[in-house]
């Protein structure tokens, strides 16, 4: 019997306090007990064979219940994937102390897994079960073969590259988290250089992506500074926010690790309509991003979560600055502030059931629009404006929508971090009978204090953050409201 027994089995990786009972024949040598792995608590069965004859002399077999500090320890922290205790049971083989390949198997089924990213998560009694056999061969390097998960609504299948304490290569011939992720996917992350994703398959879901693409905003911008990469997916289904979906969906994005060097997206929607988005380089250097879709109100829905919208259809063009110099360094190390300015504009749509504009019309004592927004919804047949972005704040000037029932005009500034809004503008009733003097010569600019605006109508303000808006109507604004 052994008490106190230490031994390095890897650069990484160290027995110690082995309290283990040994039994030496002439074949070989067997010892089984307690020891600590990494200070971590682990029951193990070391086994030597005197006599190997090309078979491994040396395996260590292990099992323990490892919690989120114990992995740690071992290098294996997963958080925020893997939460709460995983039994593991591993097989180590090898040469004396050249252990260069293990089986490994994990039972999730007491632990909460997810991917945060995919929206998808399972609790404790998942009854996930996952498999892997490992080569150490290369020393810094573990690569995962046969890799599989299995239990529940999950599968996974596939192959991983690990060096340098990250994921360096990745190849899932099949990955399904639920109903709405089963694809395939490659990635290849080297130490240094592009990285490249590509995806393929039946069903995606991206909303936990998309609500968070400003998760960034307190790191420090030398920190924003990421890799290149160059994504390709080509999937059947996509859902976004809102439980929106988009079909038949093609996707390439590359940037510099900083600025978007192309674009290309072309998806359909259920029941109809398309979407359309590109860069395009422009004569002088910059990039223009261009965005169309015949249905308005699914893309809004899509990318924001916002349901009020309904039908329409959009274009959306923003001017960003030109990309460095090829060999500019310099250029290509500075994270500037996103500077871009566009026009959008969207014809034949809907709002329904919006609490910001029912609380406008209610403080304009437009009782009248404000039951018809909750009800059919009010119709616009335009709307448009321009918009200037410099970092998080997004400025709007020139803001107009307008149907036979209302009429709006909006400008001011919007910050994506701190949802601070600060807008004003009028609200026109019955527009399309109240801005019948608006394109008479003389009259309409005496009558109209601007384009939009009409003879009778309200200003408003706006402020605030977006959860908690302060609306106010000027009541003398009634008549000519340009005057007030």
């Amino acid at each position: 019997k052994t008490k106190g027994l230490a031994v390095r089995l890897t650069d990484s990786i160290r027995i110690d306090d082995g309290d283990l009972s040994v039994d030496i024949t002439g074949e070989g040598l067997v010892a089984s007990g307690d020891s600590r792995v990494n200070d971590v608590p682990m029951k193990l069965t070391w086994s030597e064979n005197f006599n190997p004859q090309g078979r491994p002399s040396t395996t260590i077999e292990s099992e323990s219940v490892l919690d989120d500090g114990m992995r740690k320890k071992l290098g294996l922290d997963f958080q925020p994937y893997v939460e709460g205790p995983v039994k593991v049971s591993a097989g180590f083989s090898g040469s004396g102390a050249n252990l260069d390949m293990a089986t490994i198997m994990l039972n999730f089924d007491r632990a909460r897994i997810s991917a945060p990213e995919l929206n998808w998560a399972s609790g404790p009694g998942n009854k996930v079960i996952a498999t892997a056999k490992l080569s150490l061969k290369t020393k810094g390097v573990i690569i995962m073969n046969d890799l599989r998960a299995v239990g529940g609504d999950v599968y996974a299948a596939g192959r991983v590259i690990i060096g340098g304490g990250a994921i360096r290569e990745a190849a899932f011939e099949s990955v399904r988290l639920g109903p709405l992720n089963d694809f395939a996917v490659v990635a290849k992350t080297p130490e240094i250089g592009e990285q490249l994703y590509v995806v393929t398959g039946r069903a995606l879901d991206a909303s936990e992506l998309i609500a968070n693409m400003d998760s960034g905003k307190d790191i420090p911008p030398r920190d924003r500074i990421k890799r290149p990469y160059n994504i390709s997916a080509t999937v059947q289904q996509v859902t976004l926010r809102g439980d929106a979906l988009l079909q038949n969906v093609i996707f390439r994005n590359q940037t510099d690790g900083i600025r978007m060097r192309s674009l290309d997206v072309a998806a359909s929607y259920p029941g109809g309509g398309t979407l359309r988005a590109d860069l395009v380089p422009l004569p002088d250097g910059q990039r223009r991003l261009r965005v169309s879709s015949t249905d308005a109100g699914k893309l809004i829905r899509a990318l924001t979560g916002f349901r009020s919208v309904l039908g329409g259809a959009i274009t959306l063009h923003a001017d960003l600055p030109r990309m460095p110099r090829p060999g500019d360094l310099s250029e290509l190390a500075v994270d500037p502030p996103a500077r871009y300015q566009g026009v959008v504009k969207v014809e034949n749509f809907k709002v329904i059931n919006q609490p910001f504009l029912a609380r406008l019309f209610a403080a304009g004592s437009f009782g009248g629009l404000g039951d018809l927004l909750s009800g059919e919804g009010i119709g616009f047949t335009k709307l448009d404006g321009t918009f200037t972005g410099l970092g998080d704040v997004v400025r709007v000037a020139d803001g107009r929508a307008s149907g036979t029932s209302v009429g709006v005009t909006f400008q001011g500034k919007f910050d994506r971090i701190t949802t601070d809004v600060d807008f004003d503008g009028t609200l026109v009733p019955l527009y399309g009978l109240n801005s019948l003097f608006e394109d008479i010569p003389l009259v309409g600019d005496i009558l109209t204090s601007r384009k939009g605006e009409g003879i009778i109508g309200f200003t408003y303000e706006v402020a605030g953050q977006t959860d908690n808006l302060d609306i106010m109507v000027n009541p003398l604004s009634a008549l000519t409201p340009g005057i007030f």
